[in-house]
């Protein structure tokens, strides 16, 4: 039984809307080397006494999708639709299908496959799509993100009256659960690039806000564009994205208790991944780095090729939404990061869950201070979307879902020297700064410093610390703190 078989069938097993006992599983393959052949037999052995297991040829399946997507008649797609897809799956696994036939780069060909691959799976079924993206390197990565997190299809139902068409008509898409390395691959081929996204179909596709249809394409399209990134990198030194660098990460790390060689680590907010690399390379950490931008996540995914380093994974992911195993983590840390999400209690429920009794946890954000807020911090804090919250109101929560020994500073005093330092830096590299990005990104960083350091002054913006540990007997604690 080949390990990429185990880890799909994992990874289907694993997930929240698993199938049932008894349920339909499509399975498309692409065949055409003994690797592959050898999956498709895998899977089959592992889910014959579980599921259901139908094929379809590959080449069959482009030609449908081709069929629907070339009638230009609404009736017609109707009956194409009607008489092709009989079959309603609960999940399906997909493998190496972009690569294999050849149209990874052809948007239009893969909107035909994922519009088909809706009207084949029920409603909140499980879609898993794995590609060897190998000699394409990692922005196909993020690229292909983006295209399954935002696609929609619509689909047509027939009406006895034709005017009333348009209201029938549904708009499909993709709930995104997950992009995971293969493990498999790591270890057995020093291969990074062998991915496979974890989506559930959904009806009535629902935009984030008026014009984009998610929050990873929020943070792609807003703070952590491309050019963005490149001069946050720029600012904040090789592989970093996040106040002080390298040099002030470490000292972060080091405020942790007992960091001992082979923890495991969660890092919810990776970033481009400098922090994960600098865990495993100075602590011996075994590092799994998460985050929602595709932007950022490309470039860790590109440097850790380049460096193959085992100890260090990066997933595609949102913290609030994927299940991570109960009790799986030494280690959870996060720089700078979660002022992006609302629900803080679920999160610290999550983390409690997540580590193993006696983990620490690690954490540090943006907060919000308790001078008069000013609208313009107010407008601030809209467009970016956070959720800040005070030191007390963090350590309050840490308590409250059952966190012990809770250690809170507030670093507000060190942001504004990093701030300072890195705000005169770039005056003095003006020149190399417009060169390489542009004037107008200069000015809007420097008027960004500018409001920073108003922030702070005003002591509307903290910089914040916690640092908690999971009690070594929970379940005692837990009924003790009525948690």
């Amino acid at each position: 039984m080949s390990a990429l078989s185990c880890e799909l069938a994992y990874a289907l097993q694993n997930h929240p809307n698993a199938p049932k006992n008894g349920e339909t599983v499509l399975l498309l393959i692409n065949d055409k080397n003994n690797n592959e052949k050898n999956l498709s037999n895998d899977l089959k052995n592992l889910f014959e006494d579980k599921y259901k297991l139908e094929e379809m040829d590959i080449k069959e399946m482009i030609n449908k999708a081709e069929n629907i997507y070339n009638e230009n008649d609404d009736n017609n797609i109707i009956n194409l639709e009607e008489n092709l897809l009989e079959t309603r799956f609960d999940a399906a696994i997909c493998s190496n299908i972009f690569v294999g036939e050849g149209i990874v780069n052809d948007r239009q060909r893969i909107a035909q496959v994922l519009g088909l691959l809706l009207r084949l799976i029920r409603t909140d079924g499980i879609l898993i799509i794995r590609e060897n993206l190998k000699e394409l390197g990692s922005r196909s990565i993020a690229d292909l993100t983006k295209f399954l997190d935002v696609f929609a299809s619509r689909k047509h139902q027939k009406n006895n009256q034709q005017q009333k068409q348009q209201q029938q008509q549904q708009t499909l898409g993709f709930h995104f659960y997950g992009m995971c390395q293969i493990q498999d691959s790591i270890f057995a081929h020093s291969n990074f690039l062998d991915v496979f996204w974890t989506l559930t179909t959904a009806i009535e596709f629902r935009l984030y806000d008026d014009k984009l249809a998610t929050f990873r394409e929020f943070l792609d399209k807003t703070q952590y564009t491309e050019d963005n990134v490149a001069s946050y990198e720029w600012i904040f030194g090789k592989d970093f994205i996040s106040p002080g660098g390298i040099n002030e990460n470490r000292i972060v790390l080091k405020r942790f208790r007992h960091l001992r060689p082979g923890q495991k680590m969660l890092d919810i907010g990776v970033g481009i991944g400098g922090g994960a690399r600098q865990a495993a390379r100075e602590f011996g950490l075994q590092v799994l780095g998460c985050d929602l931008s595709s932007n950022m996540i490309q470039h860790a995914f590109d440097r850790n090729q380049r460096d193959k380093d085992h100890r260090v994974e990066y997933q595609i992911a949102d913290a609030m939404v994927y299940r991570y195993e109960a009790n799986a983590f030494d280690i959870v840390f996060s720089r700078d990061c979660i002022q992006h999400i609302k629900d803080t209690k679920r999160l610290f429920r999550n983390i409690y869950t997540w580590l193993k009794p006696g983990g620490q946890v690690l954490l540090t954000m943006y907060g919000k201070g308790h001078g008069v807020l000013s609208p313009k911090f107010h407008e601030y804090v809209r467009k970016r979307q956070y959720a800040l919250k005070t030191l007390e109101e963090y350590r309050e929560i840490a308590h409250n879902v059952g966190l012990t020994n809770i250690y809170t500073e507030n670093m507000t005093k060190r942001l504004r020297e990093i701030l300072v330092i890195e705000r005169d830096r770039a005056i003095e590299n003006k020149k190399e700064f417009i060169q390489k990005f542009s004037e107008k990104l200069y000015l809007k960083l420097i008027e960004g410093w500018a409001d920073k350091l108003q922030f702070i002054d005003e002591d509307n913006q903290n910089w914040l610390l916690l640092r908690a540990e999971k009690p070594v007997h929970p379940y005692a604690y837990l009924t003790e703190a009525g948690a």
